[in-house]
């Protein structure tokens, strides 16, 4: 097993620690992986259990940072072939590499709910820059449950990410040549955060990892 792939945290503005901390829920946040092939997308995947922490106040949104880590071996259940092509050294290298990472900051807005980020990722132990498109989904109130008890309610938030990565940059080059999207891995993630207050509050913070990610 290789180790953890390492991120170098993007400079943060000197308030983000100030800012208002969200944890990742880990069974709601989602990670997904379609890689194409001259311009069809030909082996897809989903992985849950993506831990990380957001700062975020949305009167500043231009502050916000994010950073997180996958674990590549939590690929959810799905066609048998689907689950050995993307573990396999084509792709992610899961039994070398098997965690990911990624790191970033919102750098411009581009609409009402539409941003752009900086980003950071780790895949197969290599750590690449790549401008994210970001579009934050709102923040709504919901109960947290315990079994049958409700210990109250949390604070959420909601941001779908993506972006697309050449998939010769992974050191697995296609037949073609070309640099466009037709030989491209198109990553898009969706977060769903709690704010790190109520998750104190309520006492949900007990089952949640609310550590940052390595």
């Amino acid at each position: 097993m290789g180790n953890a792939p390492t991120v170098t945290p993007m400079d943060r503005p000197t308030t983000a620690d100030q800012l208002p901390g969200w944890t990742f829920d880990p069974e709601l946040t989602i990670v997904a992986f379609s890689a194409q092939r001259m311009g069809i997308p030909w082996v897809n995947g989903v992985f849950k259990g993506v831990r990380g922490k957001l700062h975020l106040n949305w009167d500043t949104p231009l502050a916000t940072t994010c950073r997180g880590e996958i674990d590549a071996r939590r690929l959810l259940p799905g066609h048998p072939r689907l689950n050995t092509e993307l573990r396999t050294a084509d792709f992610l290298d899961v039994e070398n590499h098997p965690r990911l990472g990624f790191a970033g900051r919102l750098v411009e807005q581009s609409g009402a709910d539409e941003y752009e980020a900086d980003a950071q990722i780790a895949i197969r132990g290599v750590t690449r820059q790549v401008r994210m498109n970001v579009t934050y989904l709102g923040q709504w109130r919901s109960p947290f449950w315990v079994g049958d008890e409700r210990i109250g309610a949390l604070t959420r938030v909601g941001l779908r990410a993506g972006a697309l990565i050449m998939r010769d940059d992974l050191g697995t080059p296609l037949e073609s040549e070309s640099r466009d999207d037709r030989n491209a891995i198109e990553i898009t993630l969706n977060i769903n955060a709690i704010l790190d207050s109520d998750l104190r509050a309520t006492g949900a913070i007990e089952h949640f990892d609310t550590a940052a990610p390595i």
